[in-house]
């Protein structure tokens, strides 16, 4: 990935494709993101490691990533969370039935990642959005030691 310290930014080609890194590990920077618009695909799990595709994540005014400082919300049309060291990853899904502009659900239930190793200082971080397979509407809820990127990876 990188050789710059945890907490900076940097900038790198991988598989043919430049991508920007931003650490997570603050929650002033977790609080300017804005997830709810956004569409994830199901996690890619690696040990103790996850990684999941984000579409549409929203930086809020105050986002060091921002490159519109006017705009209440810019977009990352396509974005990587990682995250390593987790703990626990438990999604609650509530599918949607037919258009969900209807605002019909089924019945909620939850999904559990893992195993995962427990970790004693592992901290809680918490997203909502739209699961594209299953269609369905998902709030997640990991326990995890070290956030890698807070934009994870953004294509140029």
């Amino acid at each position: 990935m990188s050789d710059q310290p945890r907490g900076t930014a940097s900038a790198y080609n991988l598989w043919g494709q430049n991508f920007v890194t931003m650490p997570l590990e603050h929650a002033a920077i977790r609080g300017l993101l804005f997830t709810t618009d956004c569409r994830y695909s199901r996690p890619k799990i690696s040990g103790d490691s996850l990684r999941i595709c984000v579409k549409e994540l929203g930086l809020m005014k105050g986002h060091p990533a921002r490159t519109d400082p006017a705009a209440n919300l810019v977009y990352i049309p396509r974005c990587h969370f990682l995250f390593g060291q987790v703990s626990s990853s438990v999604r609650t899904l509530t599918p949607y039935i037919g258009d969900p502009m209807l605002g019909k659900f089924g019945q909620r239930y939850e999904e559990q990642d893992g195993p995962f190793s427990e970790k004693a200082n592992a901290q809680e971080y918490a997203f909502e959005g739209r699961l594209e397979d299953p269609y369905a509407w998902t709030d997640r809820q990991s326990r995890i030691v070290y956030v890698g990127d807070p934009l994870g990876e953004r294509g140029q």
